[in-house]
């Protein structure tokens, strides 16, 4: 099962390879995997951070705190533009 959509995932890391890299102008099967496998991850970790009340999942603490580190490093794009709600 993929949970990605890989044509959007590639469009954005090409429209990103742009400021940072314009030399790359393809995308391997294996950056693609390994962004599934890093989803997949995140997701979980995500779901093992919910609190114990509540039926519905929810934002954590845990995956701001991810989201705030990435946006720290992203320094020669806004993150707003890429980021929803952040």
């Amino acid at each position: 099962m993929s949970l990605l959509n890989k044509k959007s995932v590639k469009e954005l890391a090409l429209q990103v390879a742009e400021t940072y890299d314009p030399e790359k102008t393809r995308i391997s099967a294996d950056f693609i995997r390994q962004l599934e496998n890093v989803v997949a991850c995140v997701t979980i970790e995500m779901v093992r951070q919910q609190p114990y009340e509540g039926m519905t999942l929810k934002d954590t603490d845990w995956g701001e705190a991810v989201i705030n580190q990435a946006k720290a490093k992203i320094t020669k794009l806004r993150s707003s533009d890429y980021l929803h709600g952040s």
